[in-house]
């Protein structure tokens, strides 16, 4: 597909010799917002894995930017493009400065520029009264927001979000949401509003596992759109543009 910057085709993903996900053909444009739709147990987190390069599929293949993944030695270069925040915080037994500043410290960031950067993107999310805080005691908001400012601030090419808000209270989850949307809703030739990165294309994809409500089918559906909904109702509503299947569902822990 002209213009992808992520391509999966042919994926099978196997536990204990058993299918339990398999994507015929799967292609994200870059820029894109994109939502994987389907109800527990049918795959949504296994492909995220898959498309974040942290697990490898028993079969198939993943490409980025056109190129085949390498699953040996070039691998560490290919997930530094990717972020991920999932349901559950994980964070280090550190500051909520440090662990912001951590993906940026990883990748070789000079340490003034990786604080000035966290702190860019610990305010964007409303917790910079909290920087010096130790991770072990924030609540459960403080230590999503924590998660997502520290996959933002590192500026990935794919941004990978599995149900981040799912866990919290209906008045954190809107405004992590309202905060979130506004992120996504900037034009997508826009720079980066970080103080440090002016220079540096944001072009993100996002995918985001949700279970669809009242869904009958296993299987798991791709659904994209130009654009981040407006409100946390809103649904994306273009036509699926691959042809996906889930298997058995997985064992407990994954969806």
């Amino acid at each position: 597909m002209t213009g992808a910057i992520l391509e999966i085709g042919g994926v099978t993903v196997a536990h204990g010799g058993r299918a339990v996900l398999q994507i015929d053909r799967l292609a994200v444009r870059r820029g894109e917002i994109l939502a994987i739709i389907g109800p527990n147990g049918s795959g949504k987190s296994t492909l995220l894995r898959i498309m974040g390069l942290l697990d490898r599929p028993a079969r198939g293949e993943v490409r980025l930017d056109g190129r085949a993944i390498d699953w040996g030695r070039g691998l560490l270069t290919s997930r530094r493009r990717f972020a991920s925040v999932f349901q559950e915080p994980l964070l280090a037994d550190t500051t909520v400065e440090r662990n912001v500043a951590l993906g940026l410290t990883l990748r070789g960031v000079p340490a003034g520029e990786a604080r000035r950067r966290a702190g860019h993107w610990i305010a964007r999310f409303g917790i910079a009264p909290l920087a010096g805080r130790q991770a072990r005691t924030l609540s459960g908001g403080e230590a999503q927001r924590t998660s997502l400012a520290r996959a933002f601030a590192i500026e990935p090419d794919v941004l990978l979000l599995d149900e981040p808000f799912s866990a919290l209270d209906p008045a954190t989850r809107e405004d992590l949401l309202a905060i979130s949307s506004a992120l996504f809703a900037r034009p997508r030739s826009r720079r980066c509003s970080s103080p440090t990165t002016g220079t540096k294309r944001c072009d993100w994809v996002t995918a985001s596992a949700s279970c669809s409500r009242g869904a009958s089918s296993s299987s798991i559906r791709p659904r994209s759109s130009s654009d981040i909904p407006r409100d946390r109702t809103s649904r994306v509503s273009s036509a699926s543009r691959t042809s996906s299947r889930a298997g058995s569902p997985q064992p407990k822990g994954g969806s």
